[in-house]
């Protein structure tokens, strides 16, 4: 297996720089992909993301299908995969958006399992992290960021594995969701025939 930095496998850069509070456009063509989208198993959630309209982005900005974006500040550094379909989006500082140089060297699902797992990107981020009051990884840090690489085949093999499971995770919670409203449901039948 071989082991490399993360800047020699990958573009990186800080989101677009919103000089202000982001102002909501319903009528925006831009998915903005913030903080809030990101879930703590590597997901993404757009069903909420806010849009914009903005003339000045970088080029390299928007985001393609493929690209990791990562949050690196406090207690939470999470990583995420942009899906297909994305259209056009971009993400917003302080997230950073890492983008592979060679999708045959390394696969983007592999990286964000990678950063996403505890023994491995985590404690890794974890020693790099600075500041006094609220800890973060700094982009140069994350540059430095020491990467294992199995085979392309073996990496596919556990991005795979890992959206699945990624996947039945959330449809457990919403089956645990549906058992707890249909319990309540129960139990509030239950009190009204005892109140009778």
């Amino acid at each position: 297996m071989k082991t490399t930095v993360l800047k020699n496998l990958a573009f990186m850069w800080v989101g677009y720089p919103f000089r202000t509070r982001i102002e909501p456009d319903k009528n925006g063509s831009i998915t903005v992909v913030q903080l809030r989208n990101l879930k703590e198993n590597g997901g993404l959630d757009l069903s909420e993301a806010i849009t914009v309209n903005l003339d000045d982005v970088a080029p390299q900005l928007w985001l393609m299908p493929g690209d990791v974006v990562f949050y690196s500040r406090g207690s939470s550094m999470l990583a995420a995969l942009i899906p297909e379909g994305i259209g056009k989006a971009i993400a917003a500082a302080p997230l950073l958006l890492i983008r592979v140089k060679d999708k045959k060297e390394l696969n983007s699902g592999y990286l964000v399992w990678f950063l996403n797992h505890h023994q491995f990107g985590q404690r890794r981020l974890w020693a790099r992290r600075e500041g006094s009051n609220i800890k973060m990884i700094s982009k140069a840090g994350l540059s430095t960021i020491q990467i294992d690489i199995p085979s392309l085949a073996d990496q596919l093999k556990i991005a795979d594995l890992a959206e699945l499971r990624r996947r039945e995770n959330a449809l457990v919670l919403r089956l645990q969701e549906k058992r707890n409203s249909y319990m309540d449901a129960v139990l509030m039948r239950c009190m009204q025939g005892a109140s009778d």
